[in-house]
């Protein structure tokens, strides 16, 4: 009896330490995965965060040069206006000069 407690108990004792080295491994494989997803995560936001960086830069670029173009705009309109008032003075200056004489 004492020999079969003793092969019963060796037998349990194996079992267990079976189950618990699969458990340890199924654990150890879960904790790689997991690591692995995360580093993986990682590079994708990474990757995200450098195309919205390059896109903000793009855009602020856009934005710099439509202000820029506008105020060659502005330019080129106020020195069409100054043209066009220096013709206009110039016509009145004419008119009036004739009308007096």
């Amino acid at each position: 009896i004492t020999k079969k407690l003793a092969d019963h108990e060796a037998m349990v004792a194996l079992e267990f330490s079976d189950h618990r080295n699969g458990r340890e491994n199924a654990l150890d494989d879960l904790q790689s995965s997991l690591e692995d997803h995360i580093r993986q995560h990682m590079k994708f936001d990474e990757k995200c965060k450098a195309a919205f960086r390059e896109e903000i830069a793009s855009l602020k670029n856009s934005v710099v040069l439509e202000s820029q173009e506008r105020e060659r705009h502005d330019l080129e309109l106020a020195a069409a206006l100054k043209r066009y008032i220096t013709k206009l003075q110039s016509s009145l200056h004419i008119v009036n000069s004739t009308a007096t004489e």
